[in-house]
């Protein structure tokens, strides 16, 4: 899936701060057993709703949901004990009969290790995500399949979004970079945005000037900023604008951290839920029945900076006039420049 390795690495600089895995060896070992009992309890989660007749083969207290999924659950040095003398000793030691799952999990943990100190490291979830998942690219067939039917597609950067708010935990916040297919796309796209506006509160949308990635790509990219566990009402847009004098970036012109002043100087705070921010030039705010409105169309422009059209057709007109004689006048003095080159 196409950010495993952004989630590993976050789990891995978490336990880089434990002094007990001080090394990739115990720090693979360590992700190796916890991913087994987060994975292994989702799957117990789908056979309880499939099956009336699902056993587990672990006690409720050594199941994951039971003693990590909780954010309000045991930390410190209790969770240490519980994870040395607990946990680790009775998956070690588990019976269950004829059950050839029970006898799986009793091998798989046959040597496994606690190595982390520190009970609070332990506990982190990702709460925080910042990142530019890829986008304009494909997936390989059947990497779709992992997700679910509604949201099954292969392009990455919606896939991406897709797992961004299945790992986020209630109340992180994610600032990840998508392209304007994203915002304006239909069918699946329009799924996800409508599962994005009603699971997280999608607050700001940071609207990109063309030539951002220049060589790379010259696709056009937002910065979208949302918290999960609260239903977005309103979004908050904020159209950055080319530095004075550019009209475009490029590998010798980069976009530079200094523009982003204005956005950072008009942000405000998250604990108000962005009270302090009005509407300028820059930045206008569109309410979530809007949005509905216009079938989850997050693609909205600047109403501060209106598109002028194609004119008023009493001025246009005279001017179309006037480049049409030019252009006939051009003619002739190239007509009669001709006629003497051919005549000499």
């Amino acid at each position: 899936m196409p950010n495993v390795s952004n989630l590993v690495k976050t789990i891995q600089d978490i336990m880089r701060k434990d002094a007990g895995t001080y090394g990739d060896a115990q720090r693979l070992e360590q992700l190796g057993w916890m991913f087994f009992l987060k994975i292994f309890d989702d799957r117990e989660k789908e056979m309880e709703l499939v099956r009336d007749d699902y056993r587990s083969p672990l006690p409720q207290h050594l199941r994951w949901s039971a003693w990590a999924a909780d954010d309000e659950g045991i930390t410190g040095d209790a969770l240490l004990d519980f994870v040395n003398n607990t946990l680790l000793t009775k998956l070690k030691a588990l019976t269950g009969g004829g059950d050839k799952i029970a006898g799986l999990i009793r091998m798989a943990f046959e040597d496994a290790n606690n190595y982390m100190k520190n009970g609070t490291l332990m506990r982190q979830r990702v709460d925080v995500i910042v990142t530019n998942p890829p986008f304009g690219g494909m997936e390989e067939d059947g990497i779709e399949s992992n997700y679910p039917a509604e949201f099954r597609t292969r392009e990455t950067a919606d896939l991406f979004l897709v797992l961004l708010m299945k790992i986020l935990k209630p109340g992180g916040r994610a600032g990840l970079v998508l392209p304007d297919g994203t915002l304006f796309g239909e069918g699946v796209k329009t799924r996800i945005k409508e599962a994005l506006l009603t699971e997280c509160n999608l607050h700001t949308i940071v609207r990109l000037p063309n030539g951002v990635f220049n060589p790379c790509t010259g696709i056009r990219t937002n910065l979208l900023f949302f918290t999960k566990g609260q239903p977005t009402t309103h979004v908050w847009y904020y159209e950055h604008p080319y530095p004075p004098g550019a009209k475009s970036y490029n590998k010798g012109k980069p976009i530079r951290i200094e523009e982003f002043e204005g956005e950072r100087a008009w942000w405000g705070s998250g604990k108000d839920f962005f009270a302090a921010r009005v509407e300028n030039e820059q930045a206008w705010r569109v309410s979530l029945d809007q949005i509905k409105a216009g079938n989850f169309n997050l693609d909205l422009k600047n109403p501060h900076n209106p598109d002028t059209g194609p004119g008023d057709v009493d001025h246009l007109l005279p001017e179309y006039e006037r480049l049409l004689a030019q252009i006939a006048e051009t003619r002739a003095q190239l007509k009669a420049q001709l006629m003497e080159a051919l005549t000499r």
